[in-house]
């Protein structure tokens, strides 16, 4: 721990359970709890840090009890943190609104990041040439967990209706051709396990009979690419296919295709 409170505070998972709930219910794109690797190795306060800019980054600006009402963090962490990560440019204050919002040093690394990620030089100069044959808009999409992905980057016409989607949004994979492409090349009890649920109806054009879903999958897996009319957003409908692994067999594991983490 950072810093304690002199109340006892609630415990951890009570903690994530309420703050994920709030997020999903918000709708914001930190939409579910992300399991926590309990290693000997991890680092609480780091694991924090990054739940806060998640919710900033899901949720938008936010005071400092909107903070803590987000993330289920004390008071007293929560104010080491956040003068810690401002001192580092990884959040800034708004004086006049007194809110939080992400800072210059996240565009700063985000664009370096970027720049390392070798595969991801290689998939947009390929998809440069594409778009201007086709011309037409690609998303980079990289699968975070069993039912998420997130935004990696995107190539956009200027003369197009543009995506205002934010690249790093997390999205859920049930959502649009994306999701088809990773789960097409699941096993049977991971496809199990993110249906169970159900299937969630984004728009009235949505899949959400799980037998149909499941027949899409398959028919994904044999041709090798998905389509979504609609039926992820009204008036938008996608392609995408698949970037596999150095197997050949399954979409790379590292990396997020076309269209969280509470702490310790």
């Amino acid at each position: 721990m950072i810093a304690s409170d002199p109340v006892r505070a609630p415990s951890i998972d009570q903690s994530r359970a309420t703050a994920a709930a709030r997020l999903r219910r918000d709708g914001t794109a930190v939409e579910a709890p992300v399991t926590v690797d309990r290693c000997a190795y991890q680092v609480p306060a780091i694991d924090r840090a990054v739940f806060i800019m998640r919710a900033l980054q899901g949720k938008g600006p936010l005071s400092f009890r909107g903070i803590i009402e987000a993330t289920g963090l004390s008071k007293s962490t929560c104010f080491s943190l956040l003068r810690t990560m401002s001192s580092l440019g990884l959040i800034e204050l708004d004086s006049d609104r007194r809110v939080y919002r992400l800072g210059i040093s996240l565009v700063e690394l985000g664009a370096s990041a970027s720049d390392q990620l070798s595969y991801l030089r290689v998939v947009k100069r390929y998809l440069a040439h594409l778009s201007a044959d086709v011309d037409a808009t690609f998303v980079i999409y990289r699968r975070l967990d069993q039912e998420h992905v997130s935004i990696v980057d995107k190539l956009e016409r200027l003369h197009q209706v543009r995506i205002s989607v934010p690249i790093g949004t997390v999205m859920p994979i049930q959502g649009g051709s994306f999701g088809r492409c990773f789960m097409a090349y699941d096993d049977p009890q991971s496809v199990d396990a993110v249906l169970r649920g159900g299937l969630h109806a984004f728009t009235e054009l949505s899949v959400t009979d799980p037998s149909v879903f499941r027949q899409e999958l398959v028919r994904v897996r044999e041709r090798g690419w998905a389509v979504d009319r609609e039926g992820f957003a009204l008036g938008v409908s996608t392609v995408a296919a698949p970037v596999f692994g150095a197997d050949g067999k399954s979409p790379a594991r590292h990396w997020r295709h076309r269209d969280r983490k509470r702490p310790e």
